[in-house]
């Protein structure tokens, strides 16, 4: 109770499960606790049986209720009642199989702390909406495992910041506790505003969410935090920014060999390469050598985004890949010749040697 609301305790003691095994009660649940005295505490299995009042093997939120009001309350005589005699009959066999490694919970404030910060990387990367449709995959609803498996190891927490588990984080924005997020939690998320504060003592590690939305007359104003390490505080000038795509492009070349190659790699069955994607798996792999201005993959990205639509689609990606700059005079040529060549499944050979002719 010092340590969690008892709603967020069964969240993460569950997993968004509906029971509690006993392979998941040490690691998860029992092990993170540390009596002043390490002789006040019983072992995993008889604080186990202690809870199991139905001897089923498992303990249930209900279950799972009572022994969080304990420290409040004088122990129900059922309880000590049952659980003796579990203690003392026949228990069901336990499968140690499927037990995790252990772990040790984070501290309420330690995940909220986290997750001001996921929060902050977040809107400076994505539009709410967007982050919406690159983590939930077009579904209604966050699913656990590609949660754990595709969304939060997509942030990188910078130095000194402490990121817990992906469970805990899961449990966090979990708020109805139903095993999945849907898109009013995950807004939560994405938000943080304070509402998501489990304990008022947690001190928040950060007191601005975004970045700032007014312009300063004196300055050019600051670019947000680059996931990718490699952003300047300033926006580059116009020239530097020419100067690294090309270096960029280069080196893009050499890589894949093909533009047709790298646009696969990336696009996907999409057709496109949204923003996230382009931050995140295309731009982090370029380190750009010395005498390249390390611009932030959201600048690359506004560069190559031509439509101004928030996505790349295939002649925009092209015009990068082929190294033809924004304000060159025949980008406009190359640009159309490269779109008649994506949209037009009827294009004749001579009609494309006129084309390079004219480029």
């Amino acid at each position: 109770q010092a340590e969690y609301s008892e709603g967020f305790a069964w969240s993460v003691s569950s997993q968004g499960k509906d029971a509690i095994s006993a392979a998941n009660w040490e690691p998860w649940v029992w092990g993170p606790w540390q009596p002043a005295d390490p002789s006040d505490k019983v072992g995993e299995e008889a604080s186990f049986d202690f809870l199991d009042t139905d001897c089923n093997g498992e303990i249930s939120k209900a279950e799972f209720g009572v022994g969080y009001k304990l420290g409040s309350s004088a122990a129900p005589p059922n309880l000590t009642h049952a659980g003796a005699l579990c203690l003392a009959g026949p228990r069901p066999k336990r499968n140690q199989s499927d037990a995790p490694a252990p772990k040790r919970a984070a501290s309420e404030c330690v995940i909220e702390s986290c997750m001001r910060a996921w929060s902050v990387w977040l809107q400076n990367t994505y539009s709410e909406t967007l982050a919406w449709e690159e983590a939930s995959q077009s579904a209604d609803a966050i699913e656990p495992d590609v949660w754990r498996d595709e969304v939060w190891p997509e942030w990188k927490a910078p130095s000194g910041q402490q990121k817990v588990g992906a469970e805990e984080a899961f449990a966090f924005l979990d708020t109805n506790a139903n095993g999945k997020l849907d898109h009013g939690e995950f807004a939560a998320g994405f938000n943080f505003d304070g509402s998501l504060t489990k304990h008022s003592n947690c001190t928040p590690t950060t007191t601005s969410l975004r970045p700032p939305t007014t312009t300063p007359t004196t300055s050019a104003p600051a670019r947000p935090q680059d996931p990718a390490g490699l952003g300047a505080a300033q926006t580059p000038s116009s020239g530097a920014v020419k100067h690294t795509m090309s270096g960029w492009c280069e080196w893009m070349q050499s890589k894949y060999g093909s533009e047709a190659a790298a646009w696969k790699t990336f696009a996907g069955p999409s057709a496109v390469i949204l923003e996230g994607t382009w931050i995140g798996n295309v731009w982090r792999q370029w380190h750009p050598p010395a005498g390249y201005a390390a611009i932030s993959g959201r600048v690359a990205f506004e560069y190559l985004d031509t439509q101004r639509d928030g996505y790349l689609t295939q002649p925009e990606f092209a015009r990068g890949y082929n190294c033809v700059a924004r304000d060159s005079p025949t980008a406009a040529v190359r640009t159309l010749a490269i779109r008649t060549t994506v949209t037009s499944t009827h294009s004749t050979s001579t009609h494309s040697t006129s084309t390079q002719s004219t480029s």
